[in-house]
């Protein structure tokens, strides 16, 4: 990963804002960081990760150039028709957080069995 976003003005948390498509399903994110800038010895990013506004990943810094993903083990549930997803800086941070790309899938529950009974049988 050789971009990341980051927001305008340093001080301000990253947020993603988007629609889930049934506010009762189950849902998997993956977000994905990796320090892209080489940073001088005063300089630190460090940053807290937010889920519809409580903290779901502590303070961390992105690897040098090495890409970090982070995700829950389990499915996790919005109960509403919108996910937040920010990350904001720590309060000693110097540099203001990035995010290199983030991934979001919707649990689907099949009714049927998704191959034959037969098909093992030969």
């Amino acid at each position: 990963m050789s971009t990341a976003s980051t927001p305008k003005d340093p001080s301000d948390s990253l947020s993603i804002i988007f629609g889930l498509p049934d506010m009762n399903a189950e849902y998997y994110s993956y977000l994905h960081f990796a320090e892209v800038e080489r940073l001088q010895v005063n300089q630190s990013r460090l940053q807290y990760i937010f889920r519809n506004g409580r903290c779901t990943f502590g303070r961390f810094p992105p690897p040098q150039y090495l890409s970090y993903t982070i995700h829950r083990i389990g499915a996790w549930s919005s109960y509403a028709q919108y996910a937040n997803i920010s990350i904001t800086r720590a309060e000693n941070s110097t540099l203001h957080p990035i995010l290199n790309a983030f991934e979001i899938y919707m649990v689907k529950n099949l009714i049927e069995a998704e191959t034959s009974q037969e098909d093992g049988n030969h």
